[in-house]
């Protein structure tokens, strides 16, 4: 259902894009931040690049997330931008893709462990924030931002417990985790 709706609104964007008088401009927006939640706090950062049409942008993004377990989240954004005066602006971005792990947990001296293993899973992100243009003819801007952010991992431990006193048979188990990261985002960025 949420990739329905993603498509949706890339779709959308798309065919009201030759409706405007406003040619179609590559934009790209680099971002560091910081993620804030139960797990504690971390440091991000993102590269957002796509194309923009008047106060709409649709674009894709890749990041580097610290937050619990590293990983690299990939989604489509779509943004809208509102103006307030001459420099200033609002905009309301919301992201939605995949995330990926880049994590592996250290070594453990006990005996049965035998491993584990990250698997990715969805990626969500939505907020409001402020920009200011650099100059009156000038694309560079400067970008704060504060958002809601959801992402997933699942994991599988793996144990083996060799024959001996405790186990008459060689048993192995896997146990599956799935990890729902909730937290605040507050980053800041430049867009050129």
């Amino acid at each position: 259902m949420r990739n329905v709706i993603l498509w949706a609104t890339v779709f959308t964007f798309l065919s009201n894009a030759g409706f405007g008088q406003n040619r179609l401009k590559f934009r790209s927006t680099e971002w560091v931040g910081l993620s804030t939640g139960a797990a504690g706090n971390a440091g991000q950062v993102q590269s957002v690049n796509g194309v923009s049409m008047g106060p709409w942008f649709a674009g894709v993004g890749a990041g580097l997330d610290y937050y619990r377990f590293r990983s690299v989240p990939l989604f489509l954004s779509v943004t809208r931008d509102i103006q307030l005066g001459k420099k200033d602006w609002l905009f309301l971005y919301l992201d939605g893709g995949t995330n990926l792990p880049w994590y592996k947990r250290p070594e453990t001296p006990e005996p049965a462990y035998t491993g584990d293993a990250f698997h990715g899973g969805e990626y969500w992100s939505g907020g409001l924030g402020y920009l200011w243009k650099l100059g009156d003819h000038s694309r560079k801007e400067v970008l704060f931002s504060a958002g809601y952010t959801v992402k997933k991992l699942s994991e599988d431990q793996s144990y083996q417990c060799p024959p001996g006193d405790f186990c008459p048979l060689i048993v192995s188990q896997t146990t599956a985790y799935e990890y729902l990261n909730r937290m605040y985002q507050f980053m800041i960025g430049f867009r050129f």
